[in-house]
C-alpha cells in the first residue's frame, strides 16, 4: 500500500509533464497529450514526493506575505532567511523540520506552500505593423526602431543561447547578457539568492550548454520576442534588445526572485526592462491578491519596469464555474479528470467564497457508467483556519471504486483577500468515475463561490439537479494574467497554414482565419477587470528550434540537415502573443525609457486595431481587450508622430468566393484561375514564393496586375512549393509543382 502512495504522489507532480497544445484542441475532452507545450502549469508541493518531511527537502523555500515588523533575527532563530522582498511579499528559504514554526514569526502574515511550476514569425511582424518600425516596410516616418538599449527579460523553461536567432551578425556572440539556472545545483557558483547558477556575460560566452533544455518554450519565446536572424522571414519583434533568462527552478516562489534579479540587473546596466512571462496556472484567487500578481505590482511599480504575460489556455476547457446558492441550498459541478501517470486520473477543485461567508464543500463520486453517486468522504468546512492541511492522500472506496483524495488548503479568512478558500485533489484509476463538489453558504441570503478545475478540464452537469457546465468566463490564468499592473495578451490567428521543412502543408482555415483563438483565456478576473488587454498572433507562428528538440512534426525550417542548429519550428498559445507584445513593449521603451505599466497599456489599447474579427469593442471586453496590438500606432502616440499612416484593420471581412487555382501552363508560365479573379483582386498585388523541401525560399516574385507570372526556369530542378497571396497577405492559393531539366 505504501508504495502504491508514493506512486500516486509522484503521478499527480508529473501532471503537468505532458500539456495539450492549445490551438490543436476541439471543444472536445482531448484524450492525448503532444510533447509541444505552450503554456507551463502547477501542482500543489504538498502532492510531491518532494515535500516537506522528505530527505529531498532537507532545505525549503516558500514565499509568504509580510509586514514591516518582520524581524530577519526571529527567522535565523529557526534557521530561516529573507530570500528577496518586494513590498509586503518576501521569499523565505530555510529547512524543512522548522516550516511549522514559520506561522508564529512575528511579521508573517501567511505563508504558501510552493506550487510546482511547468512550461505551459514570419507572418506576426507585417500583422502587427512592426516591419514599418524595422525600416522593412513604407509607411513608418519616425526613427528605426529595433529596441536597441533595452533589456528584454524571460522567466522560462529554456535557452539555447547560439541559435542563430540570438547570434549578433555583427560579433557573431550571443545576444544573451547573462542566465540564471535555479535548479542547477554545481558547487562554486554563490549568489545572493542562495540557489541556482547566475552567469554573466563571460560565464555565457564560455559556456554554450548553460540553460539548455530539451523543452524549448523558453528558446521559441525568446525568438518571437527578441530574435534576429535577419537571413530568415523568421526574425523577432525587438531584434536588437540585450537578452537575459531565468531557467525557472520550477517552483512559484522562484517566480518571484527571478522578476526581482531581472529587473536589478536592468538597474544595474542602467536600461529599461521588459519581462515576459509565457506562465500560467489555474490556481490562486484570480483578482490580483497573490503573491505572485503583488510581487508584480510592486516590482513594476518603477518607471521602466514592465511585465506582460499571457492570459492562459483555457478559454475552451469550461474549467470554471459559478456558483449561486441561496440560502439552505447547495449547488454543485462534477470534475472532468485528466489522465496521469498510468494508470490514473487527476481532478481539483479550487473554491474562493464570498468575504464574511463561511462555505461547507462536500465531495462526491460519480460513477458515469450507472449514473449512480454517493457521500464517501467527509464535509470540508471552513468554520477554523486550517491553511496547508497536508494528511496525503487518503483512500476511500464507494461502490467498489477505490479513489483517493487530497485536502491541500482550507481558510476560513484567506490573508490574501479575506475570503473562504478550500483546495483539494482527488485522484481514481477509473476514468469512468468522476469527483463532484457540492457547496453550500451561510448566511440568510446565500452567496457565490467561484470554482476552478485544478486539472484544466471542463466541470459537468451530466443532467444531475444542483450540478452546473462549466463556462469560459474568469478562465484567465494567475502567474501573469490576473496581476493588476500588468500587461495580459491574449491571442488571435494570423496564420492558419504552415509548410514543413519536407514540403508538407499542415494546417487550415478551421482555426478562423484572424479570428480569436478558441482557447485564449478570457475574464473577468474577479475583482471585476476587463482581461485579456490585447490581443496578438497566437497560432502557427515559427519560432526558434532548439539544438536538443527531437519532435519535427512541427519543423519549418532545416537549413543545413543534418545539423541541428538554426532550426525553426511553429507553436501556438497565449505564450506566443504574449512574447510578441514583449517584444511591441521593448521597442515603445527604446523610445521612452521612462514609460510605466499603466503608461504602456494605455497606449497599446488606445492605439490598437479593431476590424470585422474583433467587431466594435465599446470600449473593451473580455475576449480581445482593446483589439489586435499595433506596434506603429503604439510608437507614433509614444513619439508624438502624427504623420505616420495609419494602417488598414488586418483583416476585412468579405463575401465567400470560390477557391482558385494555380495552373502551369505551357513553358514557365503559372495561371491563378477561378470565376471571380478579377472581382477579388482587381488593384491587389500577388506575392508568388517557391519554397524548397527544406523550408528556404528559393524565389519570390511580386506582380502589381494580372494574373500571371512568367519564369520559374531560373529554379534548380526538383519538388517546390508555390504559395501565392494577395496584397494583403491572405493566402489566395497553393500549388506544388516539379522543375525538370529541359531534355
Amino acid at each position: 500500500m505504501k508504495k502504491t502512495m508514493i506512486l500516486l504522489a509522484a503521478s499527480i507532480a508529473l501532471v503537468a509533464g505532458g500539456i495539450v497544445q492549445a490551438e490543436a484542441e476541439s471543444q472536445a475532452e482531448p484524450q492525448a497529450e503532444s510533447q509541444t507545450q505552450s503554456l507551463p502549469q502547477v501542482v500543489p508541493w504538498s502532492l510531491d514526493t518532494a515535500g516537506p518531511g522528505s530527505a529531498a527537502a532537507h532545505r525549503f523555500r516558500v514565499s509568504a506575505l509580510v509586514n514591516d515588523s518582520l524581524s530577519p533575527k526571529e527567522l535565523a532563530r529557526i534557521g530561516w532567511r529573507v530570500v528577496t522582498r518586494t513590498g509586503e511579499v518576501a521569499t523565505l528559504e530555510g529547512p524543512a523540520a522548522t516550516l511549522a514554526r514559520l506561522g508564529a514569526v512575528t511579521g508573517i502574515l501567511y505563508v504558501k506552500m510552493p506550487s510546482r511550476v511547468f512550461a505551459l514569425m514570419d507572418s506576426v511582424r507585417k500583422v502587427v505593423h512592426a516591419d514599418e518600425l524595422h525600416g522593412t516596410r513604407p509607411g513608418w516616418t519616425g526613427p528605426r526602431l529595433t529596441g536597441r538599449g533595452v533589456l528584454f527579460g524571460l522567466i522560462d523553461t529554456d535557452f539555447d543561447t547560439r541559435h542563430k536567432a540570438f547570434i549578433d551578425t555583427a560579433t557573431g556572440l550571443t545576444r544573451f547578457i547573462a542566465l540564471w539556472d535555479q535548479g542547477d545545483t554545481t558547487p562554486g557558483f554563490p549568489n545572493r539568492f542562495g540557489y541556482g547558477v547566475i552567469k554573466n556575460r563571460q560565464g555565457v560566452l564560455a559556456d554554450s550548454l548553460f540553460c539548455l533544455g530539451s523543452d524549448g518554450h523558453g528558446t521559441l519565446m525568446a525568438s518571437f520576442g527578441a530574435g534576429s536572424d535577419w537571413r530568415s522571414p523568421y526574425y523577432g519583434i525587438a531584434p536588437d534588445v540585450m537578452i537575459a533568462g531565468v531557467k525557472m527552478g520550477g517552483e512559484d516562489q522562484d517566480i518571484i526572485d527571478g522578476i526581482s534579479w531581472l529587473f536589478s540587473l536592468a538597474d544595474s546596466l542602467r536600461v529599461p526592462c521588459v519581462v515576459n512571462m509565457s506562465l500560467g496556472a489555474p490556481t490562486g484567487p484570480h483578482d490580483g491578491t497573490s503573491l505572485v500578481d503583488r510581487a508584480i505590482d510592486n516590482a513594476t511599480a518603477v518607471p521602466g519596469h514592465i511585465i506582460v504575460g499571457a492570459s492562459g489556455n483555457d478559454g475552451s476547457r469550461s474549467g470554471h464555474v459559478t456558483l449561486t446558492v441561496g440560502s439552505g441550498q447547495s449547488q454543485g459541478a462534477w470534475l472532468t479528470p485528466v489522465p496521469i501517470a498510468s494508470p490514473y486520473y487527476l481532478s481539483g477543485a479550487e473554491l474562493w467564497g464570498d468575504s464574511g461567508k463561511n462555505i461547507i464543500a462536500t465531495l462526491y463520486v460519480l460513477d458515469t457508467g450507472t449514473m449512480g453517486f454517493g457521500l464517501p468522504t467527509p464535509r470540508i468546512s471552513v468554520n477554523s483556519n486550517t491553511a496547508g492541511v497536508n494528511p496525503g492522500l487518503v483512500p476511500i472506496t464507494w461502490n467498489g471504486h477505490s479513489c483517493y483524495y487530497q485536502i491541500t488548503e482550507v481558510n476560513r479568512i484567506s490573508p490574501l483577500n479575506g475570503k473562504p478558500h478550500i483546495q483539494v485533489y482527488l485522484v481514481s484509476p477509473d476514468p469512468t468515475v468522476y469527483f463532484g463538489v457540492s457547496v453550500s453558504v451561510s448566511g440568510t441570503t446565500g452567496g457565490t463561490v467561484q470554482a476552478w478545475n485544478i486539472a484544466q478540464r471542463s466541470f459537468r452537469s451530466f443532467g444531475i439537479a444542483g450540478y452546473n457546465n462549466g463556462d469560459a468566463t474568469m478562465s484567465v490564468n494567475e502567474l501573469g494574467g490576473t496581476a493588476k499592473r500588468n500587461i495580459t495578451a491574449g491571442a488571435y490567428v494570423s496564420k492558419s497554414i504552415h509548410t514543413l521543412w519536407n514540403g508538407t502543408v499542415v494546417g487550415g482555415d478551421d482555426l478562423g482565419f484572424h479570428a480569436l483563438t478558441h482557447y485564449t483565456g478570457r475574464g473577468p478576473t474577479v475583482d471585476g477587470r476587463v482581461k485579456p488587454d490585447i490581443t496578438a498572433p497566437g497560432s502557427n507562428i515559427a519560432g526558434a528550434m532548439p539544438r536538443f528538440f527531437t519532435d519535427l512534426n512541427n519543423c519549418v525550417f532545416w537549413p543545413d540537415s543534418p545539423a541541428v542548429n538554426g532550426r525553426y519550428m511553429v507553436n501556438g498559445g497565449t505564450s506566443v502573443s504574449s512574447a510578441v507584445v514583449a517584444g511591441v513593449v521593448a521597442l515603445m521603451l527604446e523610445a521612452d525609457s521612462s514609460l510605466t505599466t499603466e503608461q504602456a497599456r494605455t497606449i497599446l489599447q488606445e492605439t490598437a486595431i479593431t476590424d470585422s474579427a474583433t467587431g466594435t469593442i465599446p470600449p473593451y471586453n473580455n475576449m480581445w481587450g482593446a483589439g489586435k496590438v499595433n506596434a506603429m500606432g503604439a510608437l507614433a502616440r509614444v513619439l508624438g508622430i502624427t504623420s505616420a499612416r495609419r494602417p488598414a484593420p488586418a483583416y476585412v471581412q468579405a463575401p465567400a468566393a470560390p477557391k482558385y487555382r494555380l495552373t502551369r501552363l505551357n513553358g514557365s508560365r503559372l495561371c491563378i484561375s477561378g470565376p471571380a479573379v478579377q472581382v477579388k483582386i482587381d488593384g491587389q498585388r500577388f506575392v508568388f514564393e517557391y519554397f524548397s523541401i527544406s523550408g528556404r525560399c528559393c524565389m519570390r516574385h511580386v506582380l502589381d496586375r494580372g494574373t500571371f507570372v512568367d519564369s520559374f526556369g531560373g529554379l534548380p530542378h526538383g519538388v517546390y512549393l508555390v504559395r501565392v497571396a494577395a496584397g494583403n497577405s491572405v493566402m489566395v492559393c497553393r500549388a506544388r509543382i516539379t522543375v525538370v531539366d529541359k531534355k
